[in-house]
């Protein structure tokens, strides 16, 4: 009988090798794990924000251009600050200042605060498209 109880012992003990994969190991947060992740999310807000403002920039030239082919047609301007009947190069001129202005802008809100930034720039983004789209429209009529 002792054998038995022996032997009954022996399987019932845990095994000493795992069966199964690996429990995953737990990793507490720590100050410096938060400032890397910060860091993270700091450089992904710059990279996008320059990549936002660059393409402002690209629609603020198609809106030059398609303002200039308006006036060449003999459309009419609706922004105030060129008047009803520009010239082509008062219309680069103003584009080409607002232009810098917004870089300028844009590059000390990202210093400053890369996510805000990237609101403003959507913002301006989307208005500056939709100029750009309401300019495409009138040069197709």
């Amino acid at each position: 009988m002792s054998i038995a109880l022996a032997a009954a012992a022996f399987v019932l003990q845990p095994s000493a090798t795992p069966v199964g994969p690996p429990a995953p190991e737990v990793i507490l947060p720590t100050e410096d794990s938060d400032q890397r992740l910060a860091d993270l999310h700091w450089q992904r807000d710059t990279k996008a924000a320059w990549i936002e403002e660059w393409t402002f920039q690209g629609l603020n030239v198609v809106d030059a251009a398609t303002t200039c082919a308006i006036i060449s047609k003999g459309g009419e301007e609706k922004n105030p600050l060129y008047g009803s009947h520009p010239s082509c190069g008062k219309v680069i001129g103003i584009k080409a200042g607002l232009g810098l202005a917004h870089y300028l802008l844009t590059r000390h809100m990202i210093h400053e605060n890369p996510h805000g930034a990237r609101k403003s720039l959507i913002v301006s983004g989307v208005l500056q498209l939709a100029v750009d789209v309401w300019n495409v429209t009138q040069l197709a009529k």
